[in-house]
């Protein structure tokens, strides 16, 4: 049980990340387009 909610906390962590860096991407790609 207890290795589940470590597989768990890793797959949020992963998704948070991953949210993340396609924001960040997005926004460098529009502010490249704004210039």
């Amino acid at each position: 049980m207890h290795f589940m909610s470590i597989m768990i906390n890793a797959y949020i962590l992963f998704t948070i990340e991953i949210i993340i860096h396609n924001f960040l991407c997005s926004a460098f790609i529009i502010s490249l387009f704004k210039i």
